[in-house]
C-alpha cells in the first residue's frame, strides 16, 4: 500500500483537491495523511474531491481554531481499519491490509512549534508505540529536523534535533532515504528550505519492505511538498473511456467524427458491424483526445519543469529576483488551469443532472 503525507495548510480549495487527487490516482496510493486542516469538524462529502470517488473511509482530529487538524482517508478494500485514537497532534488508525492481514498503525503526526511542547508529544507518542500490537508507521510533519543539514537560511535548534534523534533510537524506528529533493519545506518564495516531513518505520516494516522508498513531489499549492511512502505498484488495467460535452466544439473534434464514421465501411450482420462502427469512432476519439490534451499541457509542462528546475536550484542558491519572479508566475499559471479544468468538470457533473 502506496502512502501519500502533506501538510495541505488549509483543507479547503478546489485546486488543492483535484491535486492531491492526481498525486493520488498517478501514484496508485491506498492512504493519504494530511496535516493542517485547518478545520474543527471534517465530512466525507468535503473529502470527496480529494479522491477518485466515494468508495473510501476517513478519520479526522479537529483543528484548534485555524491551528492544525489532521485527516486520514484510506482504500478500504486495500486496508480495514479497526479502530481510530484521536488526539490534537495525532491521529492513529489501526487495522489489516487486506490479502495479507499484516496488522499496521499507522499514525499521522503534526507536532507543535515549542521544544517543551514537541518533548511531551514524543513522550505521548512513545507510550502508545509501546501499547500497539502490529507493525508502526509514522507519518507526519514533525516541525523539527535531525541535523544542521536539513535546514537552510533557518535557525536550527540543536536540544530540539537532540530529543527528536533520542525518541527515533528509543523507538527502535527507521527512516527510508529521500529521493527527488533535500527539503519538503520552502517558505519565503524559495528563501527557506527545510526538512519537516518524513516517513518513520519500524524495523519489521523496514525489513520487510527493503525496496520501499519515499520520495518527494513538488509543492505547487502548499510550501510543503506531498512525500509518498512507496511500496506497491499496482496496475488495474486501462481506464474506461469517456466523452465529456466539453469537448465538443474544440478544435479537431467534429473531423475526427466525421473522418471516422465517413470511413466506415459496413457488412453484415448489422449489430456486428454498428460495434465494429463505434469501436472506430472510439479509437479516432482517443487519438484526438491524446493530441488534444498533449497540446493543452504544453504550457503547463513548461511551467512545472521550470517551477521544478527553480525548487531544485533554491537547496543550493538563492534566486534571483527575476527567478523569484519566474516562479511565482509559473505557480499562478497552473493554479489558474487547475481552476479552468475544475470549472469544466462542474459543468459535466450539472448537465448529467443528479
Amino acid at each position: 500500500m502506496n502512502i501519500l503525507s502533506l501538510n495541505i495548510r488549509g483543507i479547503i480549495g478546489g485546486a488543492k483537491a483535484s491535486w492531491v487527487k492526481e498525486i493520488k490516482k498517478s501514484n496508485n496510493i491506498g492512504a493519504i495523511a494530511l496535516q493542517e486542516t485547518k478545520l474543527e469538524s471534517v465530512s466525507k462529502e468535503g473529502l470527496v474531491g480529494y479522491w477518485d470517488d466515494k468508495n473510501f473511509e476517513f478519520a479526522s482530529a479537529a483543528s484548534v481554531g485555524l491551528s492544525g487538524g489532521l485527516v486520514w482517508i484510506w482504500d478500504p478494500e486495500i486496508f480495514k481499519v479497526e479502530e481510530t485514537i484521536q488526539n490534537r497532534c495525532y491521529l492513529i488508525i489501526r487495522g489489516s491490509l487486506v490479502g495479507s492481514g499484516a496488522f499496521l498503525n499507522l499514525m499521522n503526526v503534526y507536532a507543535p512549534q515549542s521544544v517543551v511542547a514537541k518533548r511531551h508529544l514524543w513522550d505521548n507518542i512513545s507510550a502508545r508505540i509501546d501499547e500497539f500490537e502490529g507493525k508502526r508507521v509514522v507519518v507526519l510533519d514533525f516541525n523539527v529536523v535531525r541535523s544542521v543539514e536539513e535546514r537552510r537560511n533557518s535557525q536550527f535548534k540543536a536540544a530540539c534535533a537532540e530529543n527528536f534523534n533520542n525518541f527515533i533510537f528509543e523507538k527502535g524506528l527507521q527512516e527510508y532515504p529521500m529521493q527527488g529533493r533535500k527539503f519538503t519545506c520552502i517558505r519565503n518564495n524559495g528563501r527557506k528550505l527545510s526538512k519537516l516531513d518524513r516517513f518513520l518505520v519500524c524495523s519489521e516494516i523496514f525489513n520487510s519492505w527493503p525496496q520501499a522508498c519515499v520520495r518527494v513531489l513538488p509543492g505547487r499549492y502548499s510550501d510543503h511538498c506531498p512525500i509518498i511512502l512507496e511500496v506497491a505498484n499496482l496496475n488495474y488495467g486501462p481506464r474506461p473511456f469517456r466523452v465529456f460535452s466539453s469537448w465538443i466544439g474544440r478544435s479537431g473534434f467534429e473531423e475526427a467524427v466525421r473522418e471516422a464514421s465517413e470511413s466506415f465501411v459496413a457488412f453484415d450482420p448489422p449489430d456486428v458491424s454498428l460495434s465494429a462502427k463505434f469501436a472506430l469512432i472510439r479509437g479516432r476519439l482517443k487519438e484526438w483526445r491524446d493530441d488534444f490534451l498533449s497540446k493543452e499541457k504544453e504550457s503547463e509542462n513548461l511551467a512545472l519543469s521550470e517551477l521544478e528546475n527553480l525548487e531544485s536550484e533554491m537547496e543550493s542558491m538563492d534566486l534571483s529576483e527575476e527567478e523569484e519572479r519566474i516562479l511565482a508566475e509559473n505557480k499562478k499559471l497552473l493554479e489558474k488551469q487547475v481552476t479552468e479544468r475544475i470549472w469544466i468538470l462542474e459543468k459535466e457533473l450539472e448537465r448529467s443532472g443528479p
